[in-house]
């Protein structure tokens, strides 16, 4: 009888331990746990800060105001554009380039914002079933819309992402790359808030709130009322739900 209760006291010991040192630990762990959460959200809010002061140090200041919205809902609307390459249509609330063996191209409007222009726009691209790659989005700045490549994209300024092959971002003058990088997170299927600004030769790319590409043109073009400012792609179906214009004032 005696050595039962021995080990029944035992027992208590080791579980009486056990839960002794959980109520330690757990209250330790929840502490540690949360401040690294706190290192981690400081973490973040300093790197935010050095790329906004990392944007200042070359930011050209400019109070941008809305020009045009297209949200695409009358199919009838893609008569008041110009068809440059491919084909296009307005369908389900959206602007879609459906149809071309290679360039995918459309004038929206005259230029006729400045040297100030923002262009922003909701834009999927997806996959080609045949070949299984992602073609460009791009935007382009006083362009022609001329079925040739070598005029509607040769004439002003393109920015093209998801390109070759969904493997570099580039800008063009002329149709001569002024600035290049190999970052173009462009996902097929996958919407994106893409946004051209252009402010007299400086250029700014953005593509879901992240700075791709910056660029510098010295030698700026004259931004000509009688050109147009399109978008394009490449032997992909892009799909654009929105498409804003906003003209510039520098500050």
């Amino acid at each position: 009888m005696n050595i039962k209760v021995l080990v029944s006291i035992s027992d208590s010991i080791k579980v009486y331990s056990v839960s002794h040192f959980l109520l330690i630990l757990i209250p330790f762990f929840f502490l540690n746990q949360g401040v690294l959460f706190a290192q981690q959200q400081q973490q973040a809010a300093d790197k935010e800060r050095m790329l906004r002061s990392s944007r200042s140090a070359v930011n050209t200041r400019v109070a941008w105001e809305e020009a045009i919205t297209y949200t695409f809902d009358d199919p009838s609307q893609i008569n008041s554009f110009a068809a440059a390459a491919g084909k296009f249509e307005i369908k389900d609330g959206a602007l879609r380039a459906i149809e071309g063996n290679a360039d995918r191209s459309i004038m929206l409007t005259k230029n006729t914002f400045g040297s100030y222009v923002r262009i922003e726009m909701e834009v999927t691209n997806y996959a080609n079933d045949r070949t299984g790659r992602t073609g460009d989005i791009s935007f382009m700045l006083n362009a022609i819309p001329d079925p040739k490549y070598e005029v509607f994209f040769f004439n002003g300024y393109s920015l093209t992402t998801a390109s070759f092959a969904n493997s570099s971002t580039t800008f063009y003058k002329k149709g001569k790359p002024l600035a290049r990088t190999e970052l173009t997170p462009v996902v097929p299927g996958k919407k994106n808030i893409a946004i051209l600004e252009y402010m007299n030769g400086h250029v700014r790319y953005w593509l879901n709130d992240q700075v791709l590409l910056e660029a510098w043109d010295d030698n700026p073009l004259v931004m000509d009322p009688n050109l147009w400012i399109g978008v394009r792609s490449y032997d992909t179906l892009m799909v654009i739900d929105k498409l804003t214009i906003s003209k510039g004032k520098p500050l």
